[in-house]
Formats: structure tokens, sequence, C-alpha cells
């Protein structure tokens, strides 16, 4: 059922946010979350993220890195 399928991808993306596991998502969860895939993407660490740096992110996340890879 595509219900589930989207809720499953949900839970598993509110898991990777929820950095405390208590069921509810912070705004500094979240932020600290955001500032990690921005590291993560940011090649020439300039603090900016370029289309280019984004897609080459996107190719050498691992599987475990897909999910938190929010953005």
């Amino acid at each position: 059922m595509p219900e589930d399928t989207d809720r499953d991808l949900l839970q598993g993306l509110f898991s990777v946010l929820d950095m405390n596991s208590d069921g509810e998502l912070t705004r500094a969860e979240w932020n600290e979350r955001i500032e990690s895939d921005l590291a993560f993407a940011d090649a020439n660490e300039d603090g900016r993220i370029t289309l280019e740096e984004l897609s080459n992110a996107r190719e050498n996340i691992g599987i475990g890195d897909a999910l938190g890879l929010i953005f």
C-alpha cells in the first residue's frame, strides 16, 4: 500500500532527525541535522552549496547516509 510506504519513509526520516529518540522533533535537532548535511555537501568548505556539490554529495553517500541526507 502506498500509504504504508509513505509512512515508513516518514518514520525513517523522523527517526534520523529525532536525535535523542524522544518522539519529538525540536528546532535544535532540525538545525543540527541541516548543518551536518550542508557540511557534508560543501566540498570546498565555503559555506555555500552549489548544484554541482549537491549532485556530487548525493552520488557519494552510502545507503545509511541516504536517509540522513534530507535535502
